[in-house]
Formats: C-alpha cells, sequence, structure tokens
C-alpha cells in the first residue's frame, strides 16, 4: 500500500510484462509484451491473452519496443489497458480504479528523454495515476538482493553488479552506495530476441523451416535451453549415441495438439541433466504418450540435441554469431 493507495507495479521489458501490485510476493501474470495474430483470421491476441491461447503457431507478432527501447506508444496503450483490466481488475465495476493507484515502471538503461515524456504523459493522462515512478530494472533487482541478505557488507554498503539479460540486449551495470555507476555500464547487444532467432536458423537449417514460427520457437527455448556449465563436456556427450541432452518436441498439429509438448525421455526421471523441464503437456496441448502410448507417426517431432546450451552459449561468445563483442564473463570483469 502506498501514500496514496495501492501500488501497481509494471516490469515493461521488450519481451515480457511482469504485472501485479506492491507488497505481492510474485507478479499476479507474466504475458509477452505484444500482439499477436493467427494465420487467417481477424481477431488478435493482445499481450496477456497469449499464454491463455490454446494455439500458438502461425502467429504474426506486432512488439511495441523495437532495439530495445519503446516506440511505438499506440500498440502498449492496448497492451496496458487489457491487462490492467483482465490481470488486475482495473476499472471493472464495484473494483479499483487507475485513479485510485500509484504506478511503478520499469525502464530501460540510458532510456530516451523523449521516451522519458511521453510514457508521463501517457500515465497520468490517460491513464490517470495518482503517482508515479520509473527507473532501470537493475536498480529494482540490487534493491530486492539487499532487502533479502540485508546481514551482507555488500548489501549494507549498496554495492554489487546486476547483470540484467533482456530482450534486445544485456546490461552489466556495477552500483556503489545504491546507485549504479553509469561510467562502467557495459551493453552486449544480444538478448533474447536474438537467441531465438538464431536457434530458428540453426533448427531450420538442421530440421525443417521454422523461420515463421517465432513465438512457438520461442516456447521451445524457454523450455529446453539450459547454460552449460562446462561446454567441451556437453559437447562431446551430445555426439553420443546416447546423449543426455537428446530432446524431442511434438510440434502443434492444429487438431488435437495445440500449444505443442516435449516428448518424454526413457528413465529421465533418473537420467536427469541440466536444464531438462517437466515433459507434462502445456495447457492445450495433447495428453502426454506414455511407454504403452507411443507418438503418433503422423506428428512432427523438432529434435533438439546441443543446440539447448550452444544458443544460449552466445551470451558468452557473441562471436558465434559474428558480433565482434565481449561476453558476460569479460563485460562483468570490464564493469569492476
Amino acid at each position: 500500500m502506498g501514500i496514496n493507495g495501492p501500488v501497481v507495479v509494471l516490469d515493461n521489458g521488450g519481451g515480457n510484462i511482469k504485472l501485479g501490485f506492491g507488497g505481492e510476493a510474485a507478479p499476479r501474470k507474466m504475458f509477452p509484451n505484444c500482439t499477436a495474430k493467427p494465420k487467417g483470421e481477424r481477431s488478435t491476441l493482445v499481450g496477456d491473452m497469449l499464454p491463455d491461447s490454446k494455439e500458438i503457431s502461425q502467429l504474426t507478432l506486432r512488439r511495441p519496443f523495437d532495439r530495445g527501447y519503446l516506440v511505438g506508444w499506440d500498440l502498449e496503450r492496448d497492451v496496458w489497458a487489457h491487462a490492467f483490466k483482465a490481470v488486475l481488475g482495473l476499472g471493472k465495476q464495484g473494483g479499483l480504479a487507475t485513479r485510485d493507484c500509484g504506478l511503478l515502471l520499469s525502464e530501460p538503461m540510458f532510456n530516451f528523454p523523449a521516451v522519458q515524456a511521453a510514457t508521463e504523459q501517457i500515465v497520468f493522462e490517460e491513464f490517470g495515476f495518482n503517482s508515479f515512478h520509473s527507473a532501470p530494472a537493475p536498480v529494482f533487482s540490487l534493491r530486492r538482493m539487499a532487502a533479502l541478505h540485508a546481514d551482507l557488507p555488500a548489501a549494507q554498503a549498496g554495492a554489487g553488479v546486476v547483470v540484467d539479460a533482456g530482450f534486445s540486449f544485456t546490461h552489466i551495470v556495477p552500483f556503489f552506495e545504491g546507485q549504479p555507476v553509469l561510467q562502467g555500464v557495459k551493453r552486449i547487444n544480444v538478448g533474447g530476441k536474438a537467441l531465438t532467432n538464431y536457434l530458428k536458423e540453426v533448427v531450420s537449417f538442421r530440421s525443417m523451416n521454422m523461420m515463421d514460427e517465432t513465438y512457438l520457437m520461442e516456447c521451445v527455448k524457454d523450455e529446453l535451453s539450459f547454460v552449460s556449465s562446462d561446454v567441451r563436456h556437453d559437447l562431446k556427450l551430445a555426439a553420443t549415441r546416447a546423449s543426455p541432452h537428446r530432446r524431442e518436441f511434438v510440434l502443434p498439429d492444429g487438431v488435437s495438439n495445440f500449444r505443442g509438448y516435449v516428448k518424454p525421455v526413457a528413465g529421465a526421471a533418473a537420467a536427469a541433466g541440466p536444464g531438462q523441464l517437466s515433459a507434462t503437456p502445456a495447457e492445450g496441448a495433447a495428453p502426454q504418450p506414455g511407454p504403452s502410448r507411443p507418438v503418433p507417426s503422423t506428428d512432427q517431432v523438432l529434435m533438439l540435441n546441443n543446440e539447448r546450451f550452444m544458443v544460449p552459449e552466445v551470451l558468452f561468445h557473441p562471436s558465434n554469431i559474428g558480433l565482434d563483442q565481449a561476453g558476460v564473463a569479460e563485460s562483468v570483469q570490464q564493469a569492476l
């Protein structure tokens, strides 16, 4: 509860939005910051509708962010307005209104003054919030960690380093006395968008053409990717016939399987590897086949092996995709 009523907390990322009320343990919902139009349909899915959508293939996405900065305010306004009402219940009859609440908003590092001015205008004049504060996401991250570990000397000094791996790029932000040391901030031009595009290219070259399935491949990346602690060792394992990293993702068929799912692996519980997630089908997917129920041969299956950890490895070695930049480890060292 803020001074002027409840505070809406909006982590407005280029890829995803996290939305909730201040004081709650976790966001009420995380959803893509975009709109999506299914192929051949007139209807449009707005932001928070996407995680609940039955079908995720053949979607045309529109995002309000471009190269890490908010440029499409008409689109962003629609995403926010729908989420405030559907997720938080603001504006519903008998409930809270935006004028009863304050807004706490995250923004990109080195945000442009023109974008900040437009944000303030939208927040106050169009949504009618009674108070507003924005700051880069790493500021909130450091303060949260300092509150959780208040006994640490670094927390008491307000010192630390935040690695903010975002949608369009990654920032390494050093802090002292609770404030970011702007001269030490390092930026890597690799984020979730670049990783998804790289995965699409690799899979399309090695297996089947997935270049038009951006959102589906984002879901595959989020479900199956992991960061290897020993890349050379994992590459050797992936090259063997019985690779523990090999996973098969059953693609949506648009009939009984709308979201796709990870095909279960025999003995997966005993041989769980890094990054392995549950093979339970997502909501709206077909029932998961068991030992006595094999995956139908008519299903299209996408097989991933070393792609699961070599795609995230781009964060540590941007030269893998032709970028002449330092990776996360070197950038942290430079920032300090």
